[in-house]
């Protein structure tokens, strides 16, 4: 920490290039000012913050991140994500939802903080990896996508007719009519039933169509529909390939959500899938500064 500037009624530390605290020397009550950027990976939106010494992990809480993320008394996004420190990749990404709380691995989330730590010259090249809650990922940034490794999928569950698997979070797939479901009804009435009320589920909808998926999603945390969701969208991409009986083999899924279109490829083994990558675009969309 270091004084950037005092006079006889103020004094602003500088903390890492990102924070500024800055005291009234009339008023003990400080005001931390953080600076942040807003990414989306085809609209599904982050709050993402430079927290290399980790110090503004300890300034946050519940309360603190749901206001940030308010689309009408904050910044607003599905989530927040800090860029920190890692001592044995190029960085840690620590995710919260909107809802305040730290989550599991979020896919888009993922090609949006790989694309920031190129930005912000974190790493030197295009190709990088890091940490995150479900363990090592790999990106690459190539022009205007990013190619994101996905962790695998060992076996794949079915409830009635609906294809249940972790791809990094949990998530429930059926194949249906999108023009006839109401997502956040039918996707809350999924979340909330007595199999998934304990630990929640994410419920995606999609709709096979000769070479393009399409698909919606109702995001647990967040508590509503996301315009995409990137572990969603290997969640959909894999139950395509079982719903379709493929055989063994290499493939990409073409993806098509809301907020844009996606690719996964995946090696598939009966019910179990390796070398997964998520495939789309990353994109700076402003920066700030928020207080505390």
């Amino acid at each position: 920490m270091n004084i950037l500037f005092r006079n006889r009624t103020y004094e602003i530390y500088i903390f890492a290039n990102t924070v500024e605290l800055i005291r009234n020397l009339d008023n003990p009550t400080p005001m931390t000012h953080i600076k942040f950027y807003k990414y989306h990976g085809t609209a599904n939106d982050f709050i993402m913050i430079e927290d290399r010494d980790k110090h503004i992990e300890t300034l946050l809480n519940q309360k603190t991140i749901e206001a940030w993320c308010s689309r009408r008394f904050g910044v607003g996004a599905d989530g927040l994500i800090l860029l920190q420190e890692d001592a044995k990749t190029d960085f840690y990404m620590k995710y919260y939802n909107s809802d305040g709380n730290a989550s599991s691995m979020c896919g888009n989330g993922g090609r949006c903080i790989s694309q920031f730590a190129y930005d912000q010259n974190w790493i030197k090249g295009e190709s990088m990896q890091f940490m995150a809650v479900d363990g090592l990922h790999r990106a690459i940034i190539d022009i205007d996508k990013v190619f994101l490794s996905m962790t695998s999928v060992p076996g794949v569950t079915r409830d009635g007719e609906a294809y249940v698997m972790d791809t990094g979070s949990p998530h429930y797939v059926r194949f249906d009519q999108l023009d006839q479901i109401d997502i956040e009804k039918e996707g809350s009435t999924i979340r909330y039933n007595d199999t998934y009320n304990a630990k929640g589920i994410n419920v995606n909808i999609a709709e096979i169509n000769k070479e393009l998926v399409s698909m919606q999603t109702y995001e647990r945390g967040v508590e509503a529909e996301t315009y995409s969701c990137g572990t969603g969208t290997v969640a959909v991409a894999l139950s395509s390939l079982l719903h379709t009986n493929q055989p063994n083999g290499e493939y990409e899924v073409q993806i098509n959500t809301k907020g844009g279109q996606l690719a996964v490829r995946c090696k598939k083994h009966e019910d179990a899938f390796v070398d997964i990558y998520l495939i789309g675009p990353a994109v700076k969309v402003f920066e700030g500064i928020i207080a505390i």
